[in-house]
């Protein structure tokens, strides 16, 4: 996957084979990520981005798409709460437990592509204010 687009926060970039569900939802559209641009996430410290993954409901998915997707344009800056070095050392821990990232992405996109199309009760999260 490549990035595509450039706006709004690593969540809200494009890439490849991206697509809403029936409802045109994906969980990037609850990203706390929307209106930042890339100097936040590619400028270290990275302090405004970490900021904002910190109350984001969908950490998760972002963290997991960069752990899948390493070669191709995730590699730098920051994704799912996690800078480059941080990502090295989660990516270590799922590979010394067996663990692959792109099936823990396609679990996290599926569960939210179940709750966005109304298949579950609960409440969508929401990013804090």
């Amino acid at each position: 996957m490549t990035a595509i687009a450039l706006a709004g926060g690593p969540a809200h970039w494009a890439t490849p084979g991206d697509g809403p569900n029936r409802n045109g939802a994906t969980w990037r559209s609850l990203a706390a990520c929307r209106g930042l641009g890339p100097d936040d996430f590619y400028s270290p410290p990275y302090s405004r981005a970490l900021a904002r993954c910190r109350r984001c409901p969908v950490w998760g998915p972002c963290l997991f798409l960069a752990l899948a997707s390493e070669g191709a344009g995730y590699r730098f800056g920051a994704w799912g709460g996690a800078t480059p070095t941080q990502r090295d050392a989660a990516y270590a821990h799922l590979v010394a437990r067996h663990l692959d990232p792109a099936v823990l992405l396609a679990q996290e996109e599926a569960w939210w592509a179940s709750r966005l199309a109304g298949r579950d009760d609960q409440a969508l999260p929401q990013a804090a204010a």
